[in-house]
């Protein structure tokens, strides 16, 4: 009887999937992001470029969803091409990993009419989401779309 009991539980056990909590080969990740402030709190000067440090806020929705803030240096050069760079926190959900803090490091090129980056999740072991995440975006303006893929931890 024991043995039955057994095998019936493990067998009930595989028969009913639980959350997706265990790592497992990582997954799709699309969506879009919305700049919602954009704020430079320094500016300076050097041959001929100029440089902004400030805070910037996104709210993403798609398959991670939330509000990310980052804190940014950009170059801008004569030319009105950019090179961009941040460390912020999204505060959201992302796919089947849960909700929590994600915390990322991006960065980006081009115009503000035309440009591409990449975001990658940093610091594992301080995201309460219990996700990585790697994305390629593009984006135009305020809006990006974002593409890439997202591993529950």
């Amino acid at each position: 009887m024991k043995i039955s009991l057994v095998l019936a539980i493990a067998m009930l056990a595989v028969a009913v999937p639980g959350a997706a909590t265990a790592s497992g080969p990582p997954q799709a990740a699309t969506g879009t992001a919305v700049l919602t402030s954009f704020v430079v709190s320094s500016t300076r000067s050097a041959d001929g470029n100029a440089i902004n440090d400030g805070v910037a806020t996104w709210v993403l929705s798609g398959t991670v969803t939330g509000t990310a803030v980052e804190q940014f240096e950009q170059i801008v050069f004569p030319d009105g091409s950019f090179v961009y760079q941040a460390t912020g926190t999204v505060s959201g959900s992302a796919g089947t990993c849960g909700t929590g803090t994600m915390p990322f490091r991006s960065h980006a090129f081009g115009t503000f009419a035309s440009y591409t980056g990449r975001h990658v999740g940093i610091d594992q072991a301080s995201t309460s989401a219990d996700v990585i995440l790697s994305f390629d975006f593009v984006g135009s303006g305020g809006t990006l779309v974002y593409t890439g893929s997202y591993d529950c931890h």
